[in-house]
């Protein structure tokens, strides 16, 4: 349980709809600056407020707090990229969209330690520390993503905070989009696993049907859902028959089963299990059973483009409470899906 949670419970009344923030542990301020192609010596002072009010689009604001440098983005996402990860011996970073993308990411040493959606809490667990709960995750994204920052920093953002002026500079452009990053978990899943490994290898939009297909089957292994409308809803996936009649029957016969395992779901529900059962009662078989089947509706008859459902896709595989291997297959899945859709959307 964070210390500081309950001092960010108002963070989304004074922070944008959208922002990236990084906080880095390193003794030397310029380099950082000079890793994202900047001169410290051009640097000017701005409060977040004047940065936003400005549409200054490319701005970065950076202060020094202690050991740390937050850095501080209302429209881009520089603090991200492969320059900063190397510059210091911690770096710790939140991202969100307005679409509620968001991302919370730890590295040390210019290595990825943890990567998760506090939405929906996939890796969390594997946070490199626990001084946030699982609860606060639950409660408040924002607040607890924050609170973790200043676990971490010891600084306090709050509004007072925000006005003061900060260093503003104008990073270089990228020219090119970064390297997709697994973290070590990540990274052993794929050495073991040769067709995740192909996947890994070529993380562009074309290898999204893969990632779809890769996750469909891992639903529907871990949760043993059984009918031969599953069987015909694999076969359109792996062959890409997303759109065609018969697809977007499947897709409306899939929603049908969705909603009688809800039903049957509820009609067995005894009060135990909390909110997440796993697959050890009847009534977490059938939740479970009901996002397989949620799963593979995704993909078949839709409009929306290929890398949105190709990470939706992925998502709801992380749902479905598979075993350890295997959510570390949905953790890369979703990674390459997440990274195609950013396309150049990285700044």
């Amino acid at each position: 349980m964070s210390q500081y949670f309950d001092a960010y419970t108002d963070a989304h009344s004074y922070l944008p709809e959208q922002a990236c923030l990084t906080w880095i542990r390193t003794d030397d301020l310029e380099q950082v600056i000079h890793a994202l192609g900047a001169d410290p010596a051009e640097a000017s002072e701005e409060t977040w407020t004047d940065l936003i009010d400005e549409d200054s689009g490319e701005d970065v604001l950076a202060a020094r707090y202690g050991s740390w440098t937050l850095l501080m983005e209302p429209f881009t996402c520089h603090g991200m990229n492969e320059p900063v990860l190397s510059a210091g011996q911690e770096v710790y970073g939140l991202r969100w969209t307005v679409n509620h993308d968001v991302v919370v990411s730890y590295a040390r040493a210019g290595e990825i330690v943890s990567a998760f959606d506090p939405l929906d809490l996939e890796g969390a667990e594997r946070a490199w520390a626990n001084r946030v709960s699982e609860d606060e995750w639950r409660r408040d994204w924002l607040a607890a993503a924050l609170a973790q920052g200043e676990e971490l920093s010891g600084l306090r953002l709050d509004r007072a905070w925000l006005a003061r002026p900060h260093l503003a500079f104008t990073p270089a452009p990228v020219q090119r989009r970064p390297p997709l990053r697994l973290d070590a978990d990540m990274r052993a899943a794929v050495a073991g696993d040769a067709r995740l490994a192909a996947i890994v290898a070529d993380p562009a939009e074309d290898i999204l049907p893969e990632v779809i297909a890769y996750a469909a089957e891992l639903v529907v292994a871990t949760t043993g859902l059984d009918d031969p409308l599953v069987e015909e809803a694999l076969r359109l996936i792996a062959e890409r028959e997303w759109n065609s009649e018969r697809a977007r029957a499947a897709g409306r016969e899939l929603h049908t089963l969705s909603r009688s395992l809800q039903e049957q779901a509820r009609a067995v529900f005894d009060g135990t299990g909390g909110m997440h059962p796993g697959h050890d009662t009847e009534h977490g078989r059938l939740l479970l059973q009901d996002k397989a089947a949620q799963t593979l509706m995704c993909p078949l008859g839709t409009s929306r483009p290929l890398p949105t459902v190709a990470r939706e896709t992925a998502r709801l595989a992380g749902l479905t409470h598979l075993d350890e291997d295997d959510d570390e297959r949905q953790r890369v899945l979703y990674a390459v899906a997440y990274y195609v859709d950013m396309d150049d959307n990285w700044l």
